[in-house]
């Protein structure tokens, strides 16, 4: 990121400009708001506004990313696999009575919805027989209605099937409340087997979320390591062809600039002969004047 006294530029690794922010921009994140950053998936926003021109910051959101993974839990039993948007309260239990809510059948008599108001609460009379079903208001909605023996209810109005597992003292109140998205109708099943946060999970593997909705998550993964392995293997050959360019120019200079051995006793022979020649002609020219001498004596 760039600052230029006006401008707040960002740019990628290649320097191409990803963004700019112009001053009300600047403006509006420093009141608090987060604007978004290109494509990138990333949001920022200013605590205090202190900048000034020439300022420049480099953003590294992933790397350190690695780093701080880390292992938060052991017990694959506090995975949370199920997935329940209903919050489960006791507003009185003097017996510690669980409440096992099993199944939402969306049956409902009284709205089209699995639960008949965004709130509900299950309610046991004072001797422990009977229950009722009441809404957010206090309004009944079902009941009263004994409880059976074995305590598991199927609720025909409300379309909701629980248990209430331990000895009823009398009085219990549950509430069953839309914990994450109220007024959503939920039809899924309930307790043990529901896996849905799991499966949603697994569900990534293969959606379009990388790359602009073009690859899963497998493939953009593939994708890497494919294209590290070539670049590695590029470079690696690069690598290789430079060094034998390298041996070869080395070898070229040294032809250059080194001295060949038997270069130069050949030239030293050759001076040897010269030197041999030179002496021989200065020889036959004394042994020519010493004749010529005698001759004329």
């Amino acid at each position: 990121m760039e600052y230029d006294g006006t401008n707040l530029d960002i740019y990628d690794d290649a320097g191409n400009l990803v963004q700019q922010f112009d001053p009300a921009d600047i403006a509006a994140m420093s009141a608090g708001t987060q604007l978004i950053i290109g494509d990138t998936g990333l949001a920022m926003a200013i605590d205090v506004n202190q900048l000034s021109a020439g300022d420049e910051f480099r953003l590294r959101p992933t790397y350190y990313g690695a780093n701080q993974i880390e292992s938060i839990i052991d017990d694959p039993e506090k995975i949370a696999a199920a997935g329940n948007p209903l919050d489960i309260a006791e507003v009185n239990n003097p017996n510690n009575v669980k409440f096992n809510l099993y199944e939402i059948t969306g049956n409902s008599s009284v709205a089209p919805g699995p639960l008949p108001d965004d709130s509900i609460s299950i309610e046991i009379d004072a001797t422990g027989t009977t229950y009722q079903v009441l809404d957010s208001g206090g309004a009944v909605i079902s009941g009263p209605s004994a409880i059976p023996a074995d305590q598991i209810i199927d609720d025909p109005i409300t379309g909701i099937r629980f248990e209430l597992e331990g000895v009823l003292a009398g009085s219990e109140v549950f509430t069953v409340t839309h914990a994450d998205n109220p007024g959503v109708n939920e039809t899924k099943a309930f307790g043990p087997g529901n896996n849905e946060n799991i499966l949603a999970m697994l569900a990534f593997q293969s959606d379009r979320r990388m790359d602009g909705g073009t690859n899963s998550f497998s493939e953009a993964y593939a994708d890497l390591v494919t294209s590290v392995g070539v670049e590695t293997k590029s470079r690696a050959i690069s690598a290789d062809s430079f060094g034998t360019l390298l041996s070869g120019a080395e070898q070229r200079l040294a032809g250059i600039q080194g001295v060949n051995l038997d270069e130069e006793a050949a030239n030293l022979i050759q001076y040897q002969q010269s030197y041999a020649a030179a002496a021989r002609i200065i020889t036959v020219a004394r042994e020519t004047f010493q004749t010529l001498l005698s001759a004329a004596g």
